[in-house]
């Protein structure tokens, strides 16, 4: 939606990671990947990856709830007919309750949406509060039975009492007590006790400390360092869920493509770590699908064949 504030964060990580080149790798086939300095980890190898381009808002469905419904139905069919996952990047929260709403969802299966932001996004109010919005999106989800459970990671700040929303699917950690063994441990709570078999990541930019990414609508201060929220995103997408999609939202664009400030590199490290993982993730339950495949092949006596594609990861 070109009027809002969120509308221009896809193109200005697009014009930051023109920077950062992955190439044809010269040592072995593939590619070349992204080093991380600071970690000294590798990323996004073996990945491909293609930008759909812009939803942009249906004109003759303005006024409606979700005015971009048919550029996200379209990208959402093309991701299933591709095999894909689908990273939206962009807007505010009330596109994340549209595209768990529209997701395709195989019958039975339960779904945990992990959320890192600094607002609850629960919406108790006394106006404004029937249509799901960017600050209200968590309670409809839960109310609406969209998700099994919402674990949220690092809120902090102050809240009228009164506001504070409590539903038996909701858990949260907050921003003084997040640690990558204690996002670890909830979430694998929360997948025994709902018997969840899926998930979906969101990172509200509005997680990191304004000091390291200020361009947001609604900052906190007194956040958690960006190493700590990089590592709880790593060990969030290392528990045995299968994540079937992710998005970044709430982040402001820029004025001039010719001056990105120094914050959006970072902003763009913590997207390429929610990629890496979730690629990560769905390598890992494609290997043990496979794995599970062969042995029950094995034991039939048809399972040979099978048993030579497996790979490790």
């Amino acid at each position: 939606m070109l009027n809002s504030s969120v509308a221009g964060l896809a193109h200005a990580l697009r014009v930051e990671s023109w920077k950062k080149v992955i190439y044809p790798s010269l040592q072995e086939s593939g590619n070349s990947s992204l080093y991380d300095i600071g970690s000294g980890r590798r990323l996004l190898e073996s990945v491909a990856m293609q930008d759909w381009g812009t939803c942009l808002m249906n004109e003759a469905e303005a006024d409606t709830a979700v005015p971009y419904q048919k550029g996200l139905a379209a990208a959402l069919d093309h991701a299933l007919d591709q095999q894909a996952l689908l990273c939206c990047i962009g807007g505010d929260h009330s596109i994340t309750h549209a595209v768990l709403q529209m997701m395709a969802k195989a019958p039975g299966s339960r779904r945990v949406l992990v959320q890192f932001d600094a607002h609850h996004d629960c919406g108790i109010d006394a106006i404004h509060q029937e249509q799901p919005s960017h600050s209200n999106f968590v309670r409809h989800l839960l109310e609406q039975d969209t998700v099994a459970a919402v674990v949220q990671i690092g809120l902090r700040g102050l809240r009228s009492a009164d506001q504070m929303y409590s539903h038996p699917g909701l858990i949260q950690i907050s921003a003084e007590h997040m640690t990558p063994e204690r996002v670890s441990h909830v979430l694998n709570e929360v997948r025994q006790k709902y018997d969840v078999d899926s998930a979906y990541l969101t990172f509200d930019l509005d997680s990191l400390d304004p000091g390291s990414f200020p361009f947001v609508d609604f900052p906190i201060a007194a956040g958690p360092t960006w190493q700590n929220i990089r590592d709880c995103v790593i060990a969030a997408l290392e528990v045995p869920l299968s994540y079937e999609g992710m998005d970044m939202v709430e982040g402001q664009g820029v004025q001039s493509d010719r001056h990105i400030p120094g914050q959006y590199e970072l902003a763009l490290r913590m997207l390429v770590y929610m990629m890496d993982g979730i690629h990560r993730n769905r390598r890992r339950f494609e290997l043990s699908s496979r794995t599970s495949a062969a042995r029950e092949g094995m034991l039939s006596g048809t399972g040979v064949s099978m048993n030579q594609d497996i790979q490790e990861v």
